[in-house]
């Protein structure tokens, strides 16, 4: 009797068998997100905050001439969905093991009688497909709630729009300029100039949920050009989960965010696994409109038990930033009207929830 075993049943049919673990108490502050997140996940994180970055709630980024000129630019208030304007947000991450089915190819021989004599036997291969359920792995699910606020600072009496909307629709303040150049090479395109810059010129924004990922283990690359060597970057598609990477390149998402796109993970490193989701379409943001974003992930591994490696006592934070469209060699047609993936939007000013990311970090029990 000999076994061969098939490829496993695609991640659709391993996400719809979720393994159900002990309900807890909500982690992200928003009863919405905990009670969509539900029950089926054995470990969770989260929180919820203002977003503002270091308790400033003004709309201006300093002055030009003294600190902290473009680190604040544009500030958060300006652009996330702060209490101080109204606003609110709030993250959550769940993670369980999962069990699906799969086939073994179950090949037997049996000797049946020859059909013209039944003197001879003769010896024929037979193969069932039987299936097998296997628990392994782990499969998770990341949420996002943004709302920006509607309330309006009482210095900005030249503008009608919401003070978190400033930097998406107020051509009337002064552009920040992004650095093309060192966007083009994937860094944050941070401002070239020290003013008082709070509009950002053909923007998005970009929300992320930043896990550990702790058996995460694609070889290490050198590059032939720089002296640099990267851990592991990973590439976005089947050969990170081969490596025992989160991943959610395959698995379904859901975001009314205009012109949404998620995030690729392309190029990141292994030891911090980035969910990213993503608006192309920063001057649609509406204030007061409630977006909800979702994405499904998983990893070939059990990573719930307390046994390394395990996401256990490991931290995941959320953090929010603007972005700007600069045309690169990845760029997408029309991704501004389309979204999608690659669509080549940089950082320009980023904030953690509930403060700097350092101050807000939750780690999953």
């Amino acid at each position: 009797m000999t076994f061969t075993r098939l490829p496993s049943v695609c991640v659709a049919v391993l996400m719809s068998a979720l393994v159900s673990g002990p309900a807890q108490a909500g982690f992200s502050g928003d009863p919405h997100l905990d009670a969509t997140l539900g029950t089926a996940y054995k470990l969770r994180a989260g929180g919820s905050g203002p977003g503002v970055d270091n308790g400033s709630n003004v709309w201006k980024c300093g002055s030009s001439t003294a600190p902290p000129g473009e680190e604040k630019c544009p500030n958060s208030a300006s652009f996330t969905p702060a209490e101080a304007t109204g606003g609110r947000q709030a993250w959550a991450v769940g993670v369980a093991p999962h069990s699906y089915v799969d086939f073994e190819l179950v090949c037997y021989i049996e000797l049946v009688f020859d059909l013209f004599d039944d003197t001879i036997f003769e010896p024929v291969l037979i193969c069932d497909l039987v299936p097998v359920v296997v628990q392994a792995g782990t499969i998770g699910r990341a949420m996002t709630l943004l709302e920006w606020g509607t309330e309006n600072s009482i210095t900005q009496a030249f503008s009608n729009e919401p003070t978190s909307l400033l930097a998406y629709n107020e051509n009337l303040l002064d552009a920040c300029t992004p650095n093309s150049a060192i966007a083009q090479v994937g860094e944050d395109a941070s401002c070239l100039l020290n003013f008082n810059h709070s509009y950002v010129p053909d923007n998005g924004y970009e929300s992320d949920i930043r896990m550990t990922d702790p058996a995460c283990s694609i070889p290490a690359w050198e590059s032939p050009l720089f002296p640099i060597t990267l851990g592991g970057p990973r590439n976005h598609d089947d050969t990170d989960s081969q490596y025992n990477c989160l991943t959610y390149h395959t698995t379904p998402q859901m975001s009314n965010l205009p012109g949404f796109y998620r995030d690729t993970t392309f190029l990141d490193e292994n030891d911090e696994f980035n969910i990213g989701f993503g608006s192309a379409q920063g001057h649609a943001l509406q204030g007061g409109t409630t977006y909800i974003t979702s994405q499904i992930f998983y990893s070939p591994l059990n990573l719930t038990t307390t046994t390394p490696p395990t996401l256990r006592n490991t931290s995941a934070k959320h953090e929010g930033a603007i972005t700007t469209r600069i045309l690169t060699l990845l760029a997408v047609t029309n991704c501004d009207v389309t979204g999608g993936v690659a669509c080549d939007y940089f950082t320009v000013k980023d904030a953690a929830v509930g403060g700097s990311a350092d101050t807000f970090t939750q780690v999953i029990p």
